[in-house]
Parts: structure tokens; C-alpha cells; sequence
């Protein structure tokens, strides 16, 4: 038991360290945006979010995000980084209701520019919990935010299309890569999101 105990506690540091570099990270990347080598955008869209792990069989839930990003333009024209600040709905359904598991998340993203405006992405998003509820089927809710873990580590992979006007669209994939339950069993994040973003040039 104290062993286990520990090995939550190690995890719960290192994603918060984690979190702590991708913030100060993106505070950096803000402080150059006046050096003409960065674009700063919005964007938003739709999640389709569940759970992968070791937990009961369940569905979709059908939430939104909304947020900000830095385009930040590298030495090499095919390559990026762009880091964002997003707020998502996410969690899962169940047979008897729905989790409601909201995070302000961080994804810190590497990014190839093909040709035609077509982008390939992928890198660490670290999220930070808002709020976590159940809700049943008769509407009401309760609040579980003392089983559910405080951060969140996973991997995003995406591609999008970038248009002339600078408004674009873009499809990610989030795989969870840690426990997000407290004694619930291995349950993990799993999220697809699809949106329109647009930069400011």
C-alpha cells in the first residue's frame, strides 16, 4: 500500500514538473512574438472523448474546446513548433450516465508544413483539471473531483490544412498516457478533436 502511495506520488511530480516547463515554455515563446517569427491564433471545435484502460464498457462523449496558439516559424521553412492553451470538455458515457471531465490542457507540438498548406503534428500535451462531475441519467449531478488526479500526460497526433486567408482546419488525436483515476483502475484519456483555428498574419 505505502509503496503504491509512492509510486502515484513520483507520478503526480514529474506531470507537474511537466506541466510547470510547458508553461514556462509557452510564457518564453509569447515574450519573442515580436520578432516577426511567430503567428498567433485562435481555435476551436469539437471532441468525440472516452477512456481507454482498465475500466467498463463505454461511449463517446461528445463535448467541445476552445483556445489560443503561437505559430512559431523555425529555421528550416518545413518545420514548426506551436504550443497552445486550450480548454476541453472531455470524459466518457456510460449505460447508467456520464462523466464529465474538464482540463485546461497544454500541447507543446511539432510540426511538418507540407506543400499546399498541409500540416503533420505531433508532441506532448500536458492537462490541468477544472472541474470533474458524474452525471446520471436523470439529470442530476455530483462532483468526483476527489477521484480524479490533478493532471494529466498524453500525445497528440494530428494533421491539418492551413488556407491562404489563414483560416484553417485540423483534425488530433489525444492518447492518454497516464492513470487519470485515483484507485479506479488504469483509465486513461482517449480524445479526438476536430476544428477550425485561425492565425493572424
Amino acid at each position: 500500500m505505502v509503496l503504491k502511495l509512492l509510486k502515484q506520488y513520483k507520478k503526480q511530480i514529474i506531470m507537474n514538473k511537466a506541466l510547470m516547463f510547458l508553461v514556462a515554455s509557452l510564457v518564453s515563446v509569447a515574450s519573442i512574438a515580436q520578432r516577426g517569427n511567430v503567428e498567433l491564433g485562435i481555435k476551436g471545435g469539437v471532441n468525440l472523448a472516452g477512456y481507454n484502460g482498465n475500466i467498463n464498457s463505454n461511449s463517446s462523449r461528445t463535448g467541445f474546446h476552445v483556445g489560443g496558439l503561437i505559430h512559431i516559424h523555425t529555421l528550416n521553412p518545413r518545420l514548426a513548433i506551436q504550443p497552445e492553451i486550450v480548454f476541453s470538455t472531455q470524459g466518457a458515457s456510460f449505460n447508467n450516465g456520464t462523466d464529465k471531465i474538464d482540463y485546461i490542457n497544454i500541447p507543446f507540438l511539432l510540426q511538418y508544413l507540407g506543400r499546399g498548406g498541409l500540416r503533420l503534428e505531433t508532441g506532448p500535451q500536458v492537462g490541468a483539471l477544472v472541474s470533474a462531475k458524474f452525471e446520471d441519467n436523470d439529470g442530476i449531478e455530483y462532483d468526483i473531483k476527489n477521484q480524479i488526479k490533478q493532471s494529466d500526460l498524453s500525445w497528440a497526433f494530428g494533421l491539418g490544412f492551413l488556407s491562404h486567408t489563414g483560416l484553417g482546419i485540423d483534425a488530433r488525436y489525444n492518447l492518454g498516457l497516464s492513470d487519470i483515476t485515483k484507485g479506479r483502475g488504469d483509465v486513461k484519456n482517449s480524445v479526438w478533436q476536430f476544428g477550425l483555428f485561425y492565425q493572424f498574419r
